[in-house]
Formats: structure tokens, C-alpha cells, sequence
């Protein structure tokens, strides 16, 4: 699980844009990383997971931090303010991250964005092993969740940013006790504003996650998402016995749209 210190996060300006939110993430960057999660395949969530979805999740943590750095006028970084984030973001993560301090001491005060943007690039895939090597949960308390939804019974979080989109777990129902906890991530993927496409995660007692490709619209003005692909029922072994068409429904809780 990765340990995502809420304290260290509290001054971020970040946070003070809702009051139904009690802790973001501090963030940096702009990453594309949403086209390796809009994948067509079938993968077990211990291969694939950390290639892709962790990277798709690594990207929206690091994305915000760069939010009011750097100066409009004199296009210079306030390097103290982002220096702090960097720091903060590191201690949410609950372990030490080489790539976050080389890139938080390559920081000065005439750097470009675009010269950031570089560094950022080398930064990342550390951000993303971090997460992969703590499987596939996010504490849910220090994220910025967009809004609450429901799923089958279950509570869900949704993480917006940009056009990037991820449902985890907040309240999982009872049935799904021993499968999921709160944190664990069920889609992540993208949306144009008329319907989500990415990667969804189904849960066999006994076995890893599996992932498959999902899809749908967004409907009922908004307060409802439905997601369609082909899911997977697999043997006690773990192979594939079936597949099947499954759909996923979210209607919206509570929170912004």
C-alpha cells in the first residue's frame, strides 16, 4: 500500500479549492501516459499492473505540483514553492525515491518548463515502480477525490485530471470482502467528455486481478457511467475457462461533476 502522508500535503494551495475533500496530493508535471493504459489486451494484474496502470496513476499523482510555479510574467519557477512540494510528494509516497531528489535538487531559478519537462521524463518511471512495488492500493484519505459514485453497492472515489479517470475502491460492499479494500483500483483510463475508455480490474478469491479493456458512455447529464468489454472468469489454476459480456456501472453519489 502506498503510505500517502495527508499532514505533509495540508499546505498545498491544491487543496483549498473544495471543502468536501480533506487532503490532495501535491503534484508536478504533465505526463501522457493515457495511452498505456487504453490497451486491447488481456493481462494479469501482477504483470501489467505496474506497466501500466501505476504508471497512469504515478502520472496524476506527480501532475499538479507544477500548478502557480512558474511565473507568467518573467517565466521564472518559484523554486522554494516547488522544491516543497517535491519534498511533500515524497513523503506521501512513504519511501525514499532517488529520481524525486535528483529531480528536486536540478531545480533553479532560470529553468524552463520545458527544460523541467525533461527532467520529469526521467523522474517518472521511478514514481511508477515505487507504486507498482506496492501493488495495486492507494490510500484513499490523501487523494484528491473529484466525486463519490456507486458501484453495485460499493462506495467508489473517482480521480480526475485532465482527461484521466480512476474509480477506486472507498466502501466496498460486503460481499466483496477479502477481494478488495479500500483504495484498490477498479478502472483507470480516459474520457473525452462523452464516454470513459481504459482498463478494468476483476477480482477472483484465490487469484490475481485480471485486466480487460472496457468502454461506454456518459449519460443521465453526467451522473452516470457504464462501462462495457469482455470480462474474464478463469479456473481455480488461473486460466482462462470463459469470457463473457460484462458492464459496469457508476452512478454518481455526491461531489462535483
Amino acid at each position: 500500500m502506498v503510505n500517502l502522508n495527508v499532514e505533509n500535503l495540508t499546505n498545498c494551495p491544491c487543496l483549498r479549492k473544495t471543502t468536501m475533500m480533506n487532503s490532495i496530493v501535491c503534484s508536478v508535471l504533465r505526463v501522457l501516459l493515457a495511452l498505456l493504459v487504453c490497451t486491447s489486451q488481456v493481462h494479469a494484474a501482477g504483470t501489467s499492473f505496474g506497466a501500466s496502470a501505476a504508471q497512469f496513476i504515478g502520472g496524476y499523482l506527480l501532475e499538479k505540483v507544477i500548478d502557480g510555479i512558474w511565473d507568467d510574467t518573467t517565466g521564472k519557477p518559484d523554486v522554494e514553492k516547488l522544491q516543497n512540494r517535491i519534498t511533500n510528494l515524497e513523503s506521501s509516497l512513504g519511501d525514499s525515491s532517488p529520481s524525486l531528489d535528483t529531480l528536486k535538487n536540478s531545480i533553479h531559478e532560470s529553468m524552463s518548463l520545458d527544460e523541467y519537462n525533461r527532467l520529469v521524463n526521467t523522474a517518472l518511471p521511478g514514481i511508477a515502480n515505487l507504486l507498482s512495488n506496492h501493488e495495486n492500493r492507494l490510500q484513499v484519505g490523501a487523494l484528491r477525490l473529484a466525486s463519490y459514485w456507486n458501484h453495485n453497492g460499493s462506495k467508489m472515489g473517482l480521480l480526475a485530471q485532465g482527461n484521466r479517470r480512476i474509480f477506486v475502491y472507498v466502501t466496498p460492499r460486503s460481499g466483496m470482502k477479502g477481494l478488495v479494500e479500500q483504495g484498490t483500483v477498479l478502472f483507470s483510463g480516459t474520457t473525452d467528455n462523452t464516454k470513459y475508455s481504459g482498463v478494468a480490474r476483476r477480482f477472483s478469491r484465490g487469484l490475481d486481478p485480471i485486466e480487460y479493456s472496457v468502454s461506454g458512455p456518459i449519460t443521465n447529464n453526467g451522473t452516470k457511467v457504464t462501462l462495457n468489454g469482455k470480462g474474464i472468469i478463469r479456473n481455480s489454476d488461473g486460466s482462462v475457462k470463459r469470457t463473457f459480456n460484462d458492464t459496469l456501472n457508476f452512478e454518481f453519489v455526491s461531489g462535483p461533476l
